[in-house]
């Protein structure tokens, strides 16, 4: 596994990874870090925009396509986008990088 400086790059190394997964697909960064104000102790926000339809696809394929980055420690979503089609929200921890770099992914 390669080693990140810090969770922008950490960000961006996840980000590529779900972009390429899934064709016509982008993952961009919300939260502190696409504002600019984030600090060591930020964590990762992402929302990743898919074609229509492949909601659920994606969300199946998560830990394997992640795990091209950092071994996936444990994933846990929102009970109330379970199951939907149309929108996930799941969050993400990693082995191997600090505690703090957890993933929050809006798909």
């Amino acid at each position: 596994m390669a080693v990140f400086p810090d969770q922008r790059a950490f960000a961006a190394a996840i980000s590529r990874v779900l972009a390429d997964a899934v064709p016509g697909s982008q993952a961009s960064l919300t939260g502190s870090l696409g504002a600019g104000t984030a600090d060591e102790y930020s964590d990762i926000d992402l929302a990743w925009v898919v074609p229509d339809g492949a909601v659920s696809r994606c969300a199946d394929r998560l830990v394997e396509v992640l795990g091209a980055v950092a071994e996936v420690a444990s994933v846990r979503s929102v009970p109330e986008f379970q199951r939907s089609a149309v929108r996930r929200l799941i969050f993400v921890r990693f082995r191997g990088v600090p505690l703090f770099w957890r993933l929050d992914l809006q798909i």
